[in-house]
C-alpha cells in the first residue's frame, strides 16, 4: 500500500479547515470525534464529513490518523520514549492501532522507523558519508537519510530509498 499523501496547503487556504487543524493540533492526545471537530468548523456532523473529503480528498478519520502518525514520528526523533508511550502521547488508544496506522502512513512498522531514525541521529552523518550502522544497514548517505525521514513524516513516498 502506498503511503498517504496530504496536500497541506488546503489547511491554509480554507479557513474552516485551518481552525480544524489548529484545534486538532492542540488536542491531539484527546479523543477527537467527528461531532466535536464539526462544531469547531461550524458545520453539522454529516455535512462536515462530506465537506472535509471534498476539500482534502481524504476522510476526516484517515487524516486524523495521518496527523497522529506524523506526531509520533516527531516524538521518535526527539525523545527517548518507548513506542507505546509515543503511541499514547500522539493520541492513539492502543499500540496495535498505532502500528497499523504507521504501516499505512509510512509503509513501515514503528520499530523499523525508529531503528532507522535512531541510526541516523546517533551517527549524525555528514551529507557525504554513508550509513554503516549495524542496526540500520540502509546505506543511505546523511543527506538522503535525513530527507527520507522528513518525507515519511510528510507522507511522501520516495522511490529508491529504504521506504520503498
Amino acid at each position: 500500500m502506498d503511503p498517504i499523501v496530504i496536500d497541506e496547503s488546503v489547511f491554509i487556504r480554507v479557513a474552516r479547515l485551518a481552525r480544524v487543524k489548529h484545534y486538532v493540533g492542540e488536542h491531539l492526545a484527546d479523543p477527537l470525534p467527528l461531532e466535536v471537530v464539526a462544531v469547531v468548523a461550524g458545520l453539522e456532523k454529516t455535512y462536515f464529513s462530506t465537506y472535509f473529503r471534498s476539500k482534502t480528498g481524504i476522510g476526516y478519520q484517515r487524516w486524523l490518523c495521518w496527523v497522529r502518525v506524523q506526531r509520533a514520528l516527531e516524538l521518535m526523533q526527539s525523545r527517548e520514549l518507548c513506542i507505546t508511550a509515543i503511541a499514547f502521547e500522539a493520541g492513539f488508544g492502543d499500540l496495535r492501532t498505532f502500528e497499523r496506522a504507521c504501516r499505512v502512513c509510512t509503509g513501515q512498522c514503528p520499530r523499523d522507523v525508529r531503528k532507522h531514525s535512531a541510526a541516523w541521529a546517533v551517527h549524525s552523518l555528514p551529507s557525504n558519508e554513508r550509513c554503516a550502522a549495524p542496526t540500520c544497514g540502509c546505506g543511505l548517505n546523511g543527506a538522503d537519510a535525513s530527507q527520507t525521514l522528513l518525507d515519511v513524516a510528510r507522507g511522501e513516498e520516495r522511490k529508491g530509498t529504504l521506504f520503498d
